[in-house]
């Protein structure tokens, strides 16, 4: 399927094949970094969501705020700071992805590339506890209507 790649080392967005195993995106999210430098080789990954009508998700480094050295990019007006490569399919309808729809130009756009050598900190976590799975599960429903659409 179709997937969009997020490069913040060379500063490039490309569309790229993943072969419907979640495994496969280790290998988009790893590669070369600097000259010089090992390559990233990611084992473990997070979802964001990009927050578009279409449902899009991108896949980022779970541990890549953690990384030195590191390449950062912003996706979308709320300045969402992401660290390594992203890669971004289509959430779809169920627990399964499908291919990306949107453009490569229409992601480009949507980017700001943070200079190689920046220090970005990540924040403290917020913990909740909930009563319930429904109460949390509310919640997660309250903090996406909140939430501006990166894309």
């Amino acid at each position: 399927m179709r997937v969009i790649v997020i490069n913040p080392w060379d500063q490039s967005v490309t569309e790229a094949e993943h072969n419907g195993h979640y495994k496969d995106y280790y290998r988009l999210l790893s590669g070369p970094t600097l000259e010089g430098l090992p390559d990233a080789e990611i084992n473990c990954f997070d979802i964001a969501q990009i927050g578009d009508p279409n449902g899009h998700i991108m896949f980022v480094d779970d541990e890549g705020l953690y990384s030195d050295p590191q390449a950062y990019f912003t996706l979308g007006a709320g300045g969402n700071v992401f660290a390594g490569r992203g890669v971004i399919a289509c959430g779809g309808q169920g627990e399964d992805e499908t291919g990306a729809t949107l453009a490569v130009e229409e992601v480009s756009a949507a980017i700001k590339w943070v200079p190689i050598g920046a220090q970005i900190y990540p924040g403290q976590p917020v913990i909740e506890s909930f009563d319930s799975f429904e109460a949390m599960i509310a919640k997660l429903g309250e903090d996406a209507a909140r939430r501006t659409p990166m894309i």
